[in-house]
């Protein structure tokens, strides 16, 4: 709470830079002039601070018309919620935060994460956040998470992976830790963009090759990743070096997985051994669906979000 506050003030001050050091000329109503920047408005009383150092206040019916003017602009500039805030960061934006700097881990492009904002976004309040991995070769379109949790209350993101290489495949070839090299440093983008991600409320979730994303970083605990984030989804996936998830000890943990998948052998390998990292776990079998993601799987996974991990990450 206190660093998400101090992360809060200090994106503020810095949107009040140029005023606090923006010295003026006043007026009175005589017509007298001097150089001075204005502290604070309390009602109809200004305090100043003269060029010189010297603090006092001044009634606004002592000031110019034009003083005046100055002086309510500023009193909005200072109430302004977004103020210090990207211009980005707004009720039910969409966009990308890109990393050139990581082109060389993307075959030559830059990586970007996609970020969704809620439309119900206040930045004077906490605001739950979910990292999404999608199937396949990954995507940054956070739309795709529609379904998985409130989007008029829940910041989305969309994770993807380097050179879209399916996470189990690098698992098999030795390096899937490459794949948080690239992200992590994406998501640090995003947190030093947006000042109030609720640190109680952080879920990571994902489908098939995005679990096996999650999988891997449970396993190899991964730092910034089982630190930061305190729930995990994975639907039918998991696959990761030593499928130990020691990061998934006493985390809350969903596995959700279709009972007519081709893959249900594989399925009850892994449900073994998630079982065994002594996770706050719940399994939810969807008996309609196979490996893919459809209605009802989205349907338990947002119920669980809902009914299960935000109290009891509220309450933590």
């Amino acid at each position: 709470m206190v660093m998400r506050m101090l992360l809060v003030i200090m994106c503020l001050v810095a949107g009040a830079v140029a005023w606090a050091e923006d010295y003026r000329t006043f007026t009175d109503t005589q017509g007298r002039t001097m150089e001075a920047k204005v502290l604070s408005v309390n009602g109809d009383t200004v305090t100043i601070e003269r060029s010189d150092g010297l603090r006092f206040q001044l009634g606004l019916d002592k000031l110019s018309e034009g003083d005046n003017e100055y002086i309510a602009a500023w009193v909005k500039e200072m109430n302004d919620p977004y103020r210090g805030i990207d211009e980005r960061v707004r009720p039910g934006n969409t966009f990308a935060v890109s990393a050139p700097e990581l082109s060389g881990m993307n075959g030559g492009n830059a990586p970007e994460i996609g970020v969704r904002i809620p439309e119900n976004y206040d930045p004077t309040k906490p605001s739950p956040l979910l990292m999404w991995y999608t199937g396949g070769g990954g995507s940054s379109d956070p739309n795709k998470a529609n379904g998985i949790v409130d989007f008029k209350e829940f910041i989305v993101l969309a994770m993807p992976y380097p050179n879209k290489k399916f996470p189990r495949i690098a698992v098999n070839d030795g390096d899937i830790d490459k794949h948080w090299e690239m992200q992590q440093p994406l998501l640090q983008k995003v947190i030093e963009l947006i000042p109030n991600i609720d640190p109680n409320v952080r879920i990571v979730a994902g489908t098939s090759s995005g679990a096996h994303n999650i999988g891997s970083g449970l396993d190899q605990k991964w730092d910034g990743f089982c630190d930061y984030f305190n729930a995990f989804v994975l639907h039918e996936g998991g696959t990761s070096p030593d499928m130990e998830f020691r990061g998934a000890s006493r985390k809350l943990v969903l596995v959700v997985y279709g009972e007519k998948s081709k893959s249900r052998e594989w399925q009850e390998y892994f449900n073994g051994k998630i079982e065994e990292a002594r996770a706050k776990l719940t399994m939810i079998p969807i008996e309609s669906e196979g490996h893919g993601l459809g209605g009802e799987g989205k349907k338990a996974i947002a119920g669980w979000i809902k009914d299960v991990a935000i109290p009891e990450l509220s309450d933590s």
